[in-house]
């Protein structure tokens, strides 16, 4: 008999946990549902949609023992084997619909979050620690050592010596991101976030953040309370912030998912206090009014800011409108002026994107091809310049620096950079057009007429490279093989009226003895980059 109502207090109980255990399901699930329907965006398009390991889940070893990244994953030093496994699994199941990736992140954070309400993920966590040292190894096989050789090449100031300035100052973010999240941005780059060389306010409140985080972890013996907390952020946050080796960012909200369960943690400890005090009920009455307060309004900002993440487009959008001092910002305010015609409003962005970071290769290289397609090959060549000289073995960088230099009058660089761009990257037919047209101004017309005519084996022998080839024969003299590439060149325009009208033209010229049009085999002007990748 005594035993029943103790039974019955248990099953009580059980069911009471079982409401929790749900009510934690549906709190999680909802808050993240309106995400499903996204896209890819972002770094998901060259990690998911355009990466062929993803797509091959036969092909173990690419998947488990090459880096992160499709292209430069030793230099950028990230290895997430588990990560693209996963992806592949998820793609051989659904095709590669991106709405079964999200279903797939709102089950794993569903099944994340109930492993918290029942206090498992420690034991959880200690179980899988034995696979670190296994990582760590792998990772050190497949990147050639635990950081890799260059990380995050665009923020080369996380590969210097200040680097524990900007990783101090990073802890700042931390805590405002943990404990008042309201302001999001997708990209914490300059000028977000700027680079500290030195002792700053910013960094001395950062290092008293992270000295006090590391005074509670060693409170954790004789108070767990205040030590359990601080040391699961403390040893979670440590690998991504950047005071052990540099990592590829500043900050990004993404790393803080883990290290985010302290406050989960921190918060059970405070409710088992208000259990024991005397003044428990009305407390406990204030504590609940609170935490749903808190579920309510940063719940209701993760709604409002899933449907951000639907594209690229929407989410640069969203940081253009929220953070408009990040580079990353202007750069994608720059292309969409560029897109719809604006001129000058795309040279203003162009110009604010690289004052706010002059540090990028990439962004330097996209603002020499603006200045190309402006007709200002002059500045073109400085940006090109400034990029070639923080990464030289990019084939974009050196096309186009072939290209601005004929614009400018220096066929010699202009024939080397070409020269270079096939080295490092592939012998695509106008690379050999720029050879051509170097070797052309530099008076040496067999070889140019070698070169045009290595444009057109490249290609697909398209009427633009015979247009070209023909043009370069008859600069250097050679009529009678300039008019039968001509004659190639019709055949292969077909009933292509602009084609024809084009070639018409050249033929004029040719016929009157001049050297021909001012666009390269009627395909893009002179002023406008080619793609050569």
């Amino acid at each position: 008999m005594i035993a029943e109502p103790l039974v019955a207090e248990q099953e009580k109980s059980a069911r009471l946990h079982a409401r929790w255990l749900l009510a934690v399901a549906l709190l999680a699930v909802l808050t993240y549902a309106n995400s499903i329907p996204n896209g890819f965006a972002y770094d998901d398009v060259y990690i998911i949609q355009k990466n062929e390991r993803v797509h091959q889940l036969g092909d173990l070893r690419s998947i488990w023992l090459t880096p992160y990244w499709p292209t430069n994953g030793t230099t950028y030093g990230l290895y997430r084997p588990l990560a693209i496994f996963g992806y592949a699994v998820q793609w051989a199941l659904s095709g590669g619909a991106p709405w079964f990736f999200h279903v797939g992140n709102v089950l794993l954070h569903t099944g994340v979050s109930l492993l918290a309400h029942a206090r498992a993920i420690l034991p959880a966590i200690l179980l899988l620690a034995p696979l670190a040292v296994a990582f760590l190894g792998l990772r050190v096989y497949v990147l050639g050592s635990i950081a890799g050789t260059d990380a995050a090449p665009w923020l080369p100031f996380l590969r210097e010596d200040g680097r524990v300035f900007v990783a101090l100052r990073a802890w700042m973010e931390y805590v405002r991101l943990l404990f008042w999240p309201m302001d999001l941005s997708a990209d914490y780059s300059p000028g977000v976030i700027l680079p500290v060389t030195s002792v700053t306010p910013a960094v001395l409140a950062g290092a008293g953040f992270f000295a006090a985080t590391v005074i509670f972890t060693l409170a954790l013996p004789k108070r767990p309370d205040v030590g359990l907390p601080a040391a699961w952020f403390l040893f979670a946050i440590l690998p991504v912030s950047n005071l052990l080796v540099p990592v590829g960012i500043v900050v990004a909200e993404r790393t803080l998912y883990l290290p985010s369960f302290a406050v989960s943690v921190a918060a059970a400890y405070a409710w088992t206090a208000l259990e024991r005090g005397e003044t428990r009920r009305r407390a406990r009455k204030l504590a609940a009014a609170a935490v749903a307060a808190v579920l309510v309004l940063f719940g209701g900002r993760s709604v409002l800011r899933n449907p951000e993440w639907k594209s690229t487009d929407t989410i640069l959008s969203a940081l253009l409108r929220d953070h408009p001092e990040s580079y990353r910002a202007q750069w994608y305010a720059a292309h969409l002026a560029t897109q719809r015609g604006d001129t000058k409003a795309a040279a203003e962005h162009w110009g604010l994107a690289c004052r706010l970071w002059p540090r990028d290769a990439v962004l330097l290289t996209e603002c020499g091809a603006h200045y190309l397609r402006a007709a200002q090959p002059q500045r073109a060549v400085e940006y090109l310049e400034a990029s070639r000289a923080m990464q030289a073995d990019v084939a974009r960088t050196q096309g186009l620096l072939a290209q601005a230099y004929l614009l400018v009058g220096r066929p010699e660089d202009a024939l080397r950079a070409a020269e270079h761009a096939m080295r490092v990257g592939s012998p695509e037919p106008v690379l050999q057009q720029f050879r051509a047209s170097a070797y052309t101004a530099m008076g040496d017309h067999e070889r140019a007429a070698h070169a045009a005519r290595a444009a057109v084996s490249a290609g697909s022998g398209a009427w633009t490279d015979w247009a070209f080839y023909a043009r370069t024969l008859f600069e250097g003299g050679s009529l009678a093989a300039a008019a039968a590439a001509l004659d190639t060149a019709y055949l292969r325009a077909g009933e292509d009226e602009r084609a024809l009208n084009v070639l018409a033209a050249l033929r004029d010229s040719l016929s009157m003895g001049t050297s021909g049009l001012t666009t390269r085999a009627g395909a893009k002007t002179r002023d406008e980059p080619h793609d050569h990748e």
